[in-house]
């Protein structure tokens, strides 16, 4: 849990969980359950080298996976856009 953003140099385990009262920043894969913006903030985002996470939360919204794990094309970033967390590349 972080009361501000959180950062973390590695890669997240499926199992892990990890809180975030603003943005959430891995420098490897995130295969954890990821929650920024766990205090209410909508603008907060989850960054990862490849988001593989089966849960991700901002703020109030929730996507899980569909199963399919996308192409390794880069960094992706997800944010919540008109209540729906959506992932794309990190440009």
């Amino acid at each position: 849990d972080s009361t501000g953003s959180l950062i973390v140099m590695g890669d997240v385990n499926a199992g892990a969980e990890l809180i975030a009262d603003d943005d959430i920043i891995v420098i490897g894969n995130l295969r954890g359950v990821a929650h920024a913006g766990a205090s209410g903030n909508e603008n907060a985002v989850i960054w990862a080298q490849r988001i593989l996470s089966p849960q991700l939360r901002i703020a109030g919204a929730l996507a899980q996976a569909d199963g399919n794990a996308p192409e390794d094309n880069g960094a992706e970033v997800a944010s919540l856009k008109d209540g729906q967390i959506m992932i794309g590349p990190y440009k």
